[in-house]
């Protein structure tokens, strides 16, 4: 019976320890490894950059598009892109001239 008392008070000794361990394991799994945890973070760290990255490309292209657009408007268009605008939108070109067509229109540098 002594033995017995003195087991069971080790155990009650021992079991708030034990919970304290599993909860901050389970907490400590989900920090790094959880939908709002390390990882994840991460991950949207790096999508962050992607976007951001993808955002600048966007903007310079619109840049470039907004230029080729204010040479072909106004009272005096440029007549070189006007050149080029006739050309590709007809299919035209002199018998001396090699056209090769894009799928996408290359920036200009």
């Amino acid at each position: 019976m002594f033995l017995l008392r003195i087991l069971q008070n080790k155990l009650r000794a021992l079991v708030l320890p034990f919970i304290a361990l599993l909860s901050l394991g389970y907490l400590g799994y989900h920090t790094l490894h959880g939908d709002r945890g390390l990882e994840a973070w991460i991950g949207l760290s790096e999508r962050l950059d992607a976007l951001t990255r993808e955002r600048a490309a966007l903007k310079a292209q619109h840049g470039w598009l907004v230029h080729k657009a204010s040479l072909l408007n106004g009272p005096d268009p440029d007549p070189d892109m006007l050149d080029e605008a006739m050309r590709q939108q007809l299919f035209l070109g002199r018998p001396d001239e090699i056209v090769i067509r894009y799928r996408t229109p290359l920036p200009e540098k």
